[in-house]
């Protein structure tokens, strides 16, 4: 019975991470109308994933690597003021498999958005 259960738990919790995806919007020169919640010494693209959707932000950007910020799909510059990926190419300290992604965390001046 106990392994009935913790097999369940464990495909309970599988698609809620699925279900929290984020996916690349991309790099950008600034955003407008985010709220800044600071840097994180453990900063990743899914704490502030997680951090952002808590406060209820379905969008969020990361720049620096550190320094995340949440806003709502309004909020999302506009298409044409995206500037190349390879600007956002600072990993985020928290996780080493963010260094896998094609938009990072930010960089010095850019801003990496995503949303979920």
């Amino acid at each position: 019975m106990f392994k009935n259960q913790a097999i369940l738990a464990l495909a309970v919790l599988g698609s809620a991470a699925l279900a929290q995806a984020e996916k690349p919007v991309g790099c950008f020169p600034s955003v407008k109308g985010f709220v800044d919640l600071g840097p994180s010494t453990f900063q990743s693209v899914g704490l502030c994933n997680d951090q952002c959707q808590a406060a209820g932000f379905p969008v969020f950007g990361l720049t620096n690597g550190t320094d995340c910020a949440c806003g709502q799909v309004a909020d999302i510059p506009a298409a044409d003021t995206k500037v190349d990926d390879g600007l956002c190419d600072t990993p985020c300290p928290g996780y080493e498999e963010n260094t896998n992604h094609i938009v990072l965390g930010g960089g010095n001046g850019v801003v990496s958005v995503y949303t979920n």
